[in-house]
């Protein structure tokens, strides 16, 4: 049986037995009888007032620290390799969107296809049918470009063309060796200027995500951890209690033999390792439950035992709980998130103005063309080719129609806006409940610390007093209990501080420790 301060006691139950009977028979030592009883139940606890932070002997078994497991959950979990996958979507988006504002070179064209029908033609005798039978070849090398600040597209290319009748054998090239085209609306909604604007924000948010639930992962593993360490501490100690009780009932029953004490005693006894029995059982079950959890949280085989060491004392960290709301305000991404809501919300309104009123769009285009029935000529004397045309749509009579999208855009910005507003309001309570939790933890443990330690004081001055016959085994037991129990309030209160701190880092993304920013800025 390990105590929580270390060191390793298993009470060997045929081994105390023989040691009681030689006791009880020797007639040296019947004089000392009692001492010596004494002086084994205070071996066997002694063992006990050690401190919190040692642990079981494992053997092969792997051993983890708290930041052990933490790194290891990020790095071989489930959920952290699901995390990447969908920041690796967003990165390759991401992307996607830069590569389409680049040039985009590109080669078209059909192969040569075969036509048969027969098609209407118009001369001056009027209609006629005809059979047509001709095949058609084409290709364009053209490059592309868009412009976000104008939002026009403008594009360059190069093409040839190649129609042959099967009927006559007669063909014919058409060239175009160099065209320049450009589109550009008007009093239009340029979908590429918020296009450009908005992108770059959805990366850095979805970076900054990635890192908070990260760091969610940091919070649910010390959460974890601490679970595993405490229910394992928990076993020890009742297996202990357990070896206790056996040694307590057997000396029990020598003693009711011969008539020192009453049948209620016995009976107390019995029922106190029944009970110790129990808790045994129960504390093996808490124990496996809680490493099968932990094994899968880290990302190994839920099979697999794996002992956690001694979780690390807790570090004062001076910080104020507006503090804290400022660095969150700085550095999580809700707060992107609302500055993302209010862009967006400006370019719906702006769209539903745009297409309410007058837009139009002008097409041009510059270059050169020819045809010839010989390839070698189809690029002579060559022809200037230009095309120049202005679209345009103005809405008249849409009875209230555009007018009414323009309030449901307003009215939704508006919406979007008083939305915003209670969310970052509730962010901030969020973060300065989390901040003031962390701050209590840390006052918490220090005061679990000096429990503790008044705890351990009081038993030793208990056992000694036992020692001397000042006191009962009852109130021996009830200062060891008490001792546990301070021991126990310990590693609670420890476990309580580091979760509150992974949650600060998360709600915050600032390393107090290291004293800077999990991410990025804008």
């Amino acid at each position: 049986m390990t105590d929580l301060r270390g060191g390793t006691t298993r009470l060997n139950r045929r081994g105390c037995s023989a040691i009681l009977r030689f006791i009880h028979c020797s007639d040296i030592m019947k004089r000392y009888r009692l001492h010596l009883i004494t002086a084994i139940f205070l071996f066997a606890a002694g063992f006990a007032a050690a401190g919190p932070g040692a642990h079981a002997q494992t053997g092969d078994r792997r051993t983890l620290s708290l930041t052990e497991s933490i790194e290891m959950a990020q790095r071989n979990s489930a959920r952290a390799r699901a995390l990447r996958r969908t920041y690796d979507i967003a990165l390759w988006q991401h992307q996607n969107f830069n590569s389409s504002y680049l040039p985009q070179l590109s080669l078209s064209g059909d192969i040569p296809g075969l036509t048969r029908s027969i098609a209407v033609f118009r001369n001056a005798d009027g209609e006629q049918f005809s059979e047509v039978s001709q095949t058609v070849a084409s290709a364009d090398l053209g490059i592309s470009q868009r412009i976000p600040l104008t939002g026009a597209d403008l594009r360059i290319s190069s093409g040839l063309s190649n129609t042959s009748s099967l009927t006559t054998d007669a063909t014919q090239w058409r060239s175009s060796p160099f065209s320049i085209s450009l589109t550009q609306p008007l009093f239009r909604f340029n979908d590429q200027y918020w296009e450009r604007k908005i992108e770059p924000m959805r990366r850095t948010l979805a970076e900054r995500t990635y890192v908070e639930e990260m760091e969610r992962i940091a919070v649910d593993i010390s959460d974890r951890f601490f679970n595993l360490y405490i229910s394992r501490m928990n076993l020890e100690s009742a297996q202990f209690n357990k070896a206790i009780n056996d040694t307590i009932f057997r000396l029990s029953q020598g003693r009711f033999r011969v008539g020192s004490i009453a049948e209620n005693d016995l009976l107390q006894s019995e029922l106190a390792f029944m009970n110790a029995e129990m808790r045994v059982s129960d504390a093996e079950l808490n124990y496996g439950i809680a490493q099968r959890a932990f094994a899968r949280a880290v990302g190994m085989a839920p099979d697999e035992v794996v002992d956690v060491s001694p979780p690390p004392l807790a570090r004062n960290i001076e910080l104020g709980a507006e503090q804290a709301v400022a660095l969150a305000l700085q550095h999580r991404s809700e707060v992107l998130g609302f500055e993302l809501q209010d862009i967006e919300t400006q370019r719906d309104v702006e769209r539903s103005e745009s297409e309410a009123g007058f837009n139009a769009t002008i097409s041009a285009s510059l270059g050169f063309n020819q045809t010839s029935d010989e390839f070698q000529t189809a690029y002579d004397n060559l022809l200037d080719a230009q095309r120049f045309s202005v679209s345009f749509s103005m809405p008249l009579l849409d009875w209230g129609g555009s007018g009414a999208q323009q309030q449901i855009a307003f009215a939704r910005r508006q919406q979007a806006l008083d939305a915003i507003s209670e969310e970052r309001l509730d962010f901030e309570q969020q973060v300065f409940l989390v901040a003031s939790q962390f701050l209590n933890a840390q006052r918490q443990i220090s005061i679990a610390a000096k429990s503790d330690t008044i705890a351990r004081k009081r038993f030793e001055v208990a056992k000694n007093r036992y020692l001397i016959g000042k006191i009962g085994i009852t109130d021996l037991f009830q200062a060891q209990a008490e001792r546990d129990g301070a021991t126990q309030g310990y590693i609670q209160a420890l476990g309580a501080y580091w979760t509150a701190f992974y949650r600060l880092r998360w709600i915050t993304m600032y390393d107090f420790l290291e004293q800077r920013p999990l991410v990025s800025g804008n």
